[in-house]
């Protein structure tokens, strides 16, 4: 999206032709939006049609490196992979 004040919002006129390829195209296309949580508030509430058109929210928690390393190994480890050394 443009600053709501440039005067030229060439980011409401994408919104809107994603809105329509999603009406039309409803049981053939998947469309995922991502970005920081006040952005993505901005975005579902531009177009009428946007927020109905998203059925599903997944937040992100704000992991640190040695987290997100955690959470990798224990997934590899529950589906029977081996990391590497040095990862």
């Amino acid at each position: 999206l443009s600053p709501e004040d440039s005067g030229r919002d060439f980011g409401r006129e994408a919104i809107d032709t994603l809105v329509k390829l999603m009406e039309d195209h409803r049981d053939a296309v998947v469309v995922i939006v991502a970005g920081y949580t006040h952005e993505m508030e901005r975005f579902l509430t531009v177009n009428p049609g946007v927020a109905s058109r998203f059925s599903r929210t997944i937040t992100f928690h704000d992991y640190l490196p040695e987290e997100l390393l955690r959470i990798v190994e224990q997934q590899a480890e529950e589906h029977e992979y081996s990391l590497a050394g040095g990862t």
